[in-house]
């Protein structure tokens, strides 16, 4: 179960977690953790499906091709905690079924934007849409260099 600032991987996601690890060549865990720059001991907690930074997460299953969605233990509880607090949620929802929408989402820290996130997400799977989530804070220099890899 996750807190909104760590995750870990699913318990029935593990075998395949481990199986992306050999899939993409890397020799060893402590290979992968040099790869990326990131401690032994983050890693072994990936594999090991215990908690770690939503961040480290994000990056590893990035890393070993995986999509952290499916892979991470989110409680359906967390998703649909979101408190609704104005019409702007209800236009959120409506918009997302519009081609080329773009929803951008501005509030101080701590107001609620991952919830809502992971809300509308949820929201969007629901209705049978296929979702990435995408953090614009750490993109990768080849997509911000070349329009064709974003």
């Amino acid at each position: 179960m996750s807190n909104g600032r760590s995750l870990n991987v699913s318990p029935e996601q593990l075998e395949r977690v481990k199986t992306a690890l050999q899939r993409n060549s890397f020799p060893s865990k402590q290979a992968l953790a040099t790869e990326l720059g990131k401690s032994k001991s983050t890693i072994d907690n990936f594999f090991n499906g215990k908690r770690i930074d939503r961040l480290n997460f994000q990056e590893i299953c990035e890393k070993l091709g995986l999509d952290w969605q499916s892979v991470a233990e989110i409680a359906d509880e967390e998703a649909t905690l979101y408190v609704k607090r104005s019409p702007v949620e209800a236009k959120c929802v409506e918009s997302v079924g519009l081609l080329g929408c773009l929803i951008r989402i501005k509030a101080s820290e701590r107001m609620g934007k991952t919830s809502l996130i992971n809300w509308l997400l949820k929201q969007s799977q629901q209705r049978g849409y296929h979702t990435v989530y995408w953090n614009l804070l750490q993109p990768r220099e080849a997509v911000t260099q070349d329009l064709d890899q974003l």
